[in-house]
């Protein structure tokens, strides 16, 4: 495949893009176009669409179908490049802000993860808890039933539904390789590095899934600050996520 283009754009009409992307293509024979998830690149070797393990991963939980999915192949490619690389690191997995857990799900069978000597930590309050409008993610009650039973052929993965920060004090890693924050929302994922970053190890990745994006400057700003304040810094990724190795 020497060009991946979606439909996949947020506050914009994908059509459009998409078939202005194709336009460029057969105007200039370019190859390694992408276009997607509100990225828009020419002459990538777009590298994770030749590494089979991880297509044969990604297609495991993403249709053909799932304008969405494929839009964000790269930003699941991150996450799941990023898992790899700190399994040469001490420590457990963790994701805060899970969804249906396709992100994990895709990791988990792209690295055996049956056959890790680590654990994944899930957190998410998917319905359980009145102060989140779970409904606004399309969570109900039975959602946790939904990731619990995706997860059941890993051993090693471990369902946490509550509200974030406290569901820590039920189950939490003593370290951590990899972190994985997603909460859409900056007070609280400045709640979970008050609560897991000192546990995150030396040369663990922490990746936050929003930070490029100009809809949650906020938390940009708050991670940015709180980071600073002890001599770090987070790098901005194409794809919006914000990559940090401790």
């Amino acid at each position: 495949m020497d060009n991946l283009i979606t439909k996949c754009f947020w506050g914009f009409n994908g059509e459009e893009f998409s078939e202005g992307v194709k336009t460029l293509l057969g105007a200039h024979g370019n190859r390694g176009a992408f276009a997607g998830d509100n990225l828009i690149a020419f002459g990538r070797n777009l590298s994770f669409l030749t590494d089979e393990k991880f297509m044969d991963s990604f297609q495991t939980y993403i249709t053909p179908d799932n304008v969405t999915g494929w839009g964000t192949i790269w930003r699941l490619y991150m996450f799941a490049w990023s898992a790899k690389t700190c399994l040469k690191r001490p420590g457990d997995f963790v994701e805060c802000g899970v969804s249906s857990g396709a992100s994990s799900a895709i990791m988990c069978k792209y690295l055996d993860f049956q056959n890790s000597d680590r654990n994944l930590y899930l957190y998410d309050v998917w319905g359980t808890d009145s102060r989140i409008d779970s409904s606004a993610y399309g969570f109900s009650e039975e959602t946790v039933s939904f990731v619990r039973d995706r997860f059941s052929q890993w051993s090693n993965v471990k369902v946490c539904p509550g509200f974030i920060p406290e569901s820590f004090s039920n189950e939490s890693p003593k370290e951590i390789a990899f972190l994985h924050i997603d909460l859409n929302n900056a007070a609280g994922e400045i709640a979970v590095l008050e609560a897991l970053f000192d546990k995150v190890v030396h040369g663990g990745i922490v990746l936050f899934d929003d930070y490029g994006f100009t809809g949650f400057r906020a938390s940009k700003k708050a991670e940015d600050e709180w980071l600073s304040a002890r001599g770090y810094a987070i790098a901005e990724l194409p794809t919006g996520q914000g990559l940090l190795i401790k």
